[in-house]
C-alpha cells in the first residue's frame, strides 16, 4: 500500500510538472506587432529616437561628407523627423527643419517625399541602413545609394 501511494505521488507530480511547464509566454495575436508597427518601434522607440549618420555610399564609393557627421536626426512616432544641424552645416540648409516619412505596410521601406521608397536593408535597435536609387542626366545608369545610421546613446 505504501508503494501505491509513492507511485501515485510520482505520477501526480509528473503530471503537474508537465502541465505547469506549458508555454504561458506565447504572444497572443492581439499582442503581436505588425511589420509596420515593429519597424516604427525600431525607428522611433514608440516616441522619438535620435540617430547620427555614419556613412553614405554611392555606387559602393564612400561619399560621406564630414560636415554631416555631427548632425542629429530625430525620428518620431508621429511620422515626422527633424534634422538638427550642429556645428558645421554642409550647405545652405534650413535649420532644424521638420520633415515627414512613412513606412510601407510590410515594414520593408521608408517612404519619403513623393513616396520615394527607401529600402530598409538593416534595421535593429542600434543601426538603420537603407538603400535607394536615383537617376541623373549625366549618368546613363542609376546611382545606388546606401545610408548608414547609428543610434545616439
Amino acid at each position: 500500500m505504501n508503494q501505491f501511494f509513492r507511485v501515485s505521488a510520482i505520477v501526480m507530480a509528473s503530471f503537474l510538472g508537465f502541465i505547469a511547464c506549458s508555454d504561458d509566454d506565447e504572444v497572443t495575436p492581439e499582442e503581436q506587432l505588425t511589420p509596420y508597427e515593429e519597424t516604427l518601434q525600431l525607428i522611433t522607440n514608440n516616441s522619438s529616437k535620435d540617430w547620427r549618420l555614419v556613412k553614405v555610399l554611392e555606387n559602393s564609393v564612400d561619399e560621406t561628407e564630414e560636415c554631416v557627421l555631427d548632425n542629429i536626426y530625430t525620428f518620431k512616432s508621429d511620422l515626422t523627423w527633424i534634422k538638427d544641424i550642429n556645428e558645421t552645416p554642409c550647405w545652405d540648409e534650413e535649420e532644424n527643419a521638420t520633415y515627414t516619412f512613412d513606412i510601407s505596410e510590410d515594414g520593408s521601406q521608408m517612404l519619403e517625399i513623393d513616396d520615394t521608397p527607401y529600402d530598409l536593408e538593416n534595421l535593429t535597435e542600434t543601426t538603420m541602413e537603407f538603400h535607394y536609387k536615383y537617376f541623373t542626366d549625366d549618368e546613363p545608369d542609376s546611382v545606388s545609394v546606401e545610408v548608414h545610421f547609428e543610434t545616439i546613446n
